[in-house]
């Protein structure tokens, strides 16, 4: 449910693929940016009916936070997904070098400042009362490092 509610309010250029290989579903993460080493990364057996929002696509309007807290950062990817009948988003972010654990809080953090707004969107315009507040949450940092991709 919460990705179908996600995908009636959210422009179509921000989702990712969910495709299908041999018969399992996976998503394909891409990082564009000219000095990445973690270009893709491909996780396997994701849920029916999830939904991949590729944040990143989002531009951050410049006119509305001034942005020396990190209010304009967020992270890469939300997954809105249901394991055993439970709603979920996992937040991913993807990293080629060193990752510093303040500017990746203030990735997630803004992450999930833009899906609290959606859900008061929702709460407001979509008679949806509090659907993203009862989703778990998981954060999820891809890395590459010199030895083995984590």
């Amino acid at each position: 449910m919460v990705a179908a509610v996600l995908r009636s309010l959210l422009v179509d250029d921000l989702f990712g693929e969910v495709s299908e290989k041999d018969g399992r579903r996976f998503i394909r993460l891409k990082e564009t940016g000219a000095n990445a080493k973690l270009k893709k990364v491909d996780i396997y057996d994701i849920p029916a009916d999830s939904l991949l929002i590729k944040l990143d696509k989002y531009k951050q309007p410049k006119s509305l936070f001034k942005g020396e807290n990190g209010e304009r950062k967020r992270c890469d990817y939300v997954l809105a997904t249901a394991i055993d009948d439970r709603p979920l988003l996992v937040f991913m972010e993807m990293k080629s070098t060193t990752v510093k654990d303040s500017e990746i809080q203030r990735q997630f953090k803004g992450a999930e400042c833009v899906l609290d707004y959606c859900d008061a969107v929702l709460d407001r315009f979509h008679g949806h009362d509090g659907v993203l507040r009862q989703c778990e949450k998981r954060f999820v940092i891809l890395y590459k490092s010199r030895s083995i991709n984590k």
